[in-house]
């Protein structure tokens, strides 16, 4: 289910064993009885489009393996290109990973990790709610820097952790396109429907921009 372009559900991840809205853990064992993808399936996500193109902003063709950015990142990049953030965008952040999977041979590509990447902070999960961004997608596998060193009782995703269960940013959504200039425009109208799928962690998506 999450193997192309898709979106993660809500319950695809937990905190202190709840889900998003409180749900127990419990109700993940042998499908997602609470917050599937199939909630978001059937209503779908519309809004307002943003692209934040962080390779163009730093000068560079792709950002390099494990270099990280932030949220304050993705604000310069916007008001580089000259458009505004609003609440509610739905953010999509372009990294320049495609490019350079396109241009790197197999074996070294997969021993680049790990991939570029958005960095948690506590100013990020504010940033998100106070925001109200229903939506966060990247060029790569899981938006924020992956896989990341791990500490003893240290979180190995937090942003995912963190934003989706409390925030309710469905996070993984990667966009085949994000790479691309909407003819300078930055902004746009964007649609995108999972499939329907029961009780399912996430769902292949196909989101389109309209200028």
């Amino acid at each position: 289910m999450q193997g192309s372009t898709n979106y993660d559900a809500l319950g695809h991840v937990w905190y202190d064993d709840r889900l998003y809205n409180g749900y127990d853990a419990d109700t993940t064992i042998g499908g997602l009885v609470r917050d599937s993808i199939l909630p978001i399936a059937e209503h779908g996500v519309v809004g307002r489009g943003v692209l934040a193109d962080l390779a163009r902003h730093r000068g560079k063709r792709y950002l390099a393996s494990g270099e990280t950015y932030t949220h304050h990142d993705i604000e310069a990049a916007a008001e580089q290109q000259g458009v505004e953030l609003r609440k509610r965008d739905i953010l999509l952040v372009r990294t320049g990973r495609t490019v350079f999977f396109r241009e790197t041979p197999t074996a070294e590509f997969h021993a680049s990790w790990p991939e570029p990447g958005l960095v948690y902070s506590p100013g990020l999960a504010e940033w998100f709610r106070d925001r109200e961004i229903p939506n966060i997608g990247s060029d790569t596998i899981g938006v924020e820097t992956s896989p990341r060193p791990r500490r003893r009782g240290e979180t190995a995703r937090p942003q995912c952790t963190h934003a989706q269960p409390r925030c309710a940013v469905p996070r993984d959504l990667r966009p085949r396109s994000a790479g691309r200039r909407l003819r300078g425009q930055w902004d746009f109208f964007y649609v995108a429907g999972p499939l329907k799928i029961v009780h399912a962690t996430g769902g292949p998506v196909n989101p389109v921009a309209i200028e």
